[in-house]
């Protein structure tokens, strides 16, 4: 976590008081603030704490489906966690290992299921959104190599409020994922 300069002064133009943060002599406290993009602003009792988009957005169980040189798609899965206080979306990846990536998600149709592909997957306040077989998922299209089980595969995932993340997945077979 990155620390905002703090003072216990008149606030200025360049000064930002945080609601409600009081210094431990009871007068407000006042943030110096540069220029930031979608950062959020925490307070802890005299303290005064800028967070980072990185402590927003948590990404767990993340892994890829290993592909054989043959197969140019594959597919990509994870449990997105949403720290923030309002709603973010999932709106597109990015990564060397292939050309094409797309937001998809399977529904029962008919009695049959159908593979739709969609413009953002939303993740509530305080929410996650899992992305996994039978569901929500990222397509990797036209993939650049052979994915083997064990290969690691960066990628920058973007959300709204311009938020990125990168994750680093690991491709496992299909019998190994499906346990």
């Amino acid at each position: 976590m990155s620390y905002a300069f703090c003072s216990y002064g008149p606030q200025s133009a360049s000064n930002l008081m945080v609601q409600g943060s009081i210094n431990v002599l009871g007068e407000p406290a006042y943030c110096f603030l540069p220029a930031v993009r979608s950062a959020m602003i925490e307070t802890a009792g005299d303290s005064c704490a800028l967070r980072d988009d990185q402590d927003q957005i948590v990404i767990r169980d993340d892994w890829i489906w290993a592909a054989p040189a043959s197969q140019k798609m594959t597919a990509a899965y994870m449990v997105i966690e949403n720290h923030g206080s309002t709603e973010i979306a999932l709106v597109s990846a990015s990564s060397d290992a292939s050309r094409v990536f797309e937001l998809h998600k399977m529904e029962l149709e008919n009695g049959f299921m159908r593979m739709h592909k969609i413009d953002s997957i939303k993740i509530p306040a305080d929410g996650i959104a899992e992305l996994k077989p039978g569901g929500y998922h990222l397509m990797v299209i036209d993939l650049n190599k052979e994915l083997k089980e064990g290969d690691k595969v960066s990628m920058t995932l973007q959300f709204t409020q311009d938020i990125k993340k990168s994750i680093t997945l690991t491709a496992k077979p299909r019998r190994e994922a499906e346990k």
